[in-house]
């Protein structure tokens, strides 16, 4: 019996090798193209270096983005900050948002002073600031990372 089950074997490997034996032989491999190469100068510009150009030593610009046209150009912003968005508000108003990186407390302190400085008091609310006639509101939003600053205004 064993004989038996050894034929069919015996059988399908002759037809497997005879089948491998009667293909097209594959075609020969080519050798890999020579390339042609060039020799080439260095870039004009290989030799160049800005390790001694002049510095600009400005600071950067305090506020990313262009503030609304009307907005009082003596009232002063967070810096670091970039706008975020702005807008009508209600009653007239305007308002611009404001980003910074800062917390808000920091934020707050800093600028309530520079308020102080650019003349600017602070109302009993915290939120309100007077300069003369005009009044402006300004709100903290915790924005982690960093503020978000309402200012809402009258158009000048």
């Amino acid at each position: 019996m064993l004989q038996l089950l050894r034929l069919p074997a015996l059988l399908l490997c002759g037809a497997a090798a005879s089948a491998l034996a009667c293909r097209e032989p594959a075609p020969p491999l080519l050798p890999p193209a020579e390339l042609d190469t060039v020799d080439v100068a260095p870039a004009a510009d290989a030799g160049l270096s800005t390790e001694h150009d002049a510095q600009d030593t400005r600071p950067a610009e305090a506020i990313a983005g262009i503030l609304p046209g009307g907005f009082p150009q003596d009232f002063p912003l967070p810096q670091p900050a970039s706008l975020v968005d702005f807008g009508p508000s209600e009653g007239g108003r305007h308002y611009i948002l404001v980003q910074t990186p800062e917390a808000p407390a920091t934020v707050r302190a800093a600028l309530t002073r520079r308020l102080a400085r650019a003349g600017w008091a602070a109302e009993a609310d915290g939120v309100g600031y007077l300069n003369g006639e005009r009044r402006m509101r300004v709100t903290f939003e915790d924005a982690r990372p960093g503020t978000r600053v309402r200012v809402e205004y009258t158009p000048q």
